[in-house]
C-alpha cells in the first residue's frame, strides 16, 4: 500500500486578534482557520484541473495524481493584552483581525503601537518568501491584510482617517468594485461572471460602526465608500536609493473569514456601542444567511501572496 503524499508547504499567515477574549474569540479562529484552508483546497483543485488539462493535450503516456492540498500554517498573536507581534520575515502574510478599539489610538497605547508595527513590518525586506523552501535572490516584502477594524487600523497608521457611523453595518452586503477592483478581482466567478445589468461587485460579511472618513494616501480603492484598498506606500530598500510603491498592502471593511457560526454568535453578543436597538434585531437577523463570497475572496488573496 502507497504511503500518502506529504501535504506540501503552504502559506505561512500571522493573525493579530486585535481584541480581547470575548465568547465568541474561539469561533473567530476557528472561522479563520476553516475559510482558509477552504481556500488553499480551491487553489489546489484550479491548478490540478490546469495540469489536468495541460497533460490531455500533451502525448505523454505518463499517470497523473493529484497532489493533497497544502496546508496554511496559521499562528495566532495578542496585541492587546500580551502585546506579541509576529517577526514579518517568517510570514507570508500579516492578518489584522476585527476589533473594538478606536483605531485612531488617540487614547490607547497599543493601537498606537500597532500603528508602527504595520509601518515596520510592511517596510521589512527579506531575501525569500517564509514558505519557499530555500532562499531565493529575488526580494520579499512581507504583505498584510487589514479585515474590517484592521482595514481601519491601516489607514489610521498611514495617516488616514475613521470616524463613527450613525449606524452599524451588520449581515451580507453587496460591495460594488471600482475599475482597479475588476482588474485586481478579475480570476474571481463574481467578476467573471459579471453581466451588463449586473454591475461588479462581491458579496461579503459586514460588522462595523465606524467607517474611512479619509483614506490613507497611496492606496487605491477596489471598491466603492471605501471599502477595500490596495497600497503600501512608499518604501526604501537599502541598495537603492530610490522610493518605490509596493502593493503588498490589502484590506476589506467587512470579513472575508466569517461564516455564518461566527456572525449569528457575534450577533448575540453585539456590543452596546454598535447601536443596535430590539426593534431592527429580526430585520439585521434575516441578512445573516446567504451566498458570499467570503472563501473565493481569500482565494484571491492566496494567489495575491505569489504576485510580486
Amino acid at each position: 500500500m502507497a504511503s500518502p503524499l506529504p501535504l506540501p508547504p503552504g502559506p505561512r499567515i500571522a493573525i493579530l486578534l486585535n481584541s480581547s477574549p470575548s465568547p465568541h474569540t474561539q469561533s473567530t479562529k476557528a472561522s479563520f482557520l476553516s475559510s482558509i484552508q477552504a481556500a488553499c483546497n480551491s487553489n489546489s483543485n484550479s491548478n490540478s484541473n490546469s495540469n489536468s488539462n495541460s497533460n490531455s493535450n500533451s502525448n505523454s503516456n505518463s499517470n497523473s495524481t493529484n497532489s493533497p492540498p497544502p496546508r496554511a500554517q496559521i499562528d495566532f498573536f495578542d496585541p492587546v493584552i500580551a502585546q506579541r507581534y509576529p517577526d514579518p520575515a517568517l510570514y507570508d502574510l500579516i492578518v489584522l483581525s476585527g476589533g473594538t478599539t478606536d483605531p485612531m489610538g488617540t487614547d490607547e497605547p497599543w493601537v498606537r503601537a500597532l500603528h508602527a508595527f504595520v509601518r515596520a513590518a510592511t517596510a521589512t525586506v527579506s531575501t525569500a518568501s517564509p514558505s519557499s523552501s530555500s532562499p531565493s535572490s529575488s526580494r520579499h516584502r512581507c504583505k498584510m491584510l487589514g479585515i474590517c477594524w484592521g482595514h481601519q487600523a491601516i489607514c489610521a497608521a498611514f495617516g488616514g482617517e475613521v470616524a463613527a457611523m450613525e449606524e452599524a453595518e451588520i449581515g451580507i452586503t453587496t460591495i460594488p468594485l471600482t475599475l482597479a477592483g475588476v482588474h485586481f478581482f478579475h480570476s474571481m466567478p463574481a467578476v467573471t461572471t459579471t453581466t451588463s445589468t449586473s454591475p461588479p461587485s462581491l458579496k461579503i460579511h459586514e460588522y462595523h460602526r465606524r467607517r474611512i472618513t479619509r483614506p490613507a494616501p497611496g492606496f487605491a480603492a477596489l471598491a466603492q465608500d471605501h471599502q477595500s484598498f490596495l497600497g503600501g506606500g512608499a518604501a526604501h530598500d537599502d541598495d537603492d536609493d530610490d522610493h518605490h510603491h509596493h502593493h503588498n498592502i490589502l484590506s476589506f471593511q467587512g470579513h472575508p473569514e466569517m461564516n455564518e457560526d461566527l456572525i449569528r454568535t457575534m450577533f448575540a453578543h453585539v456590543p452596546p456601542y454598535m447601536g443596535v436597538a430590539e426593534r431592527d434585531k429580526e430585520a439585521i437577523a434575516a441578512r445573516l444567511e446567504g451566498p458570499h463570497d467570503g472563501v473565493a475572496i481569500w482565494t484571491r488573496i492566496l494567489e495575491w501572496l505569489r504576485e510580486d
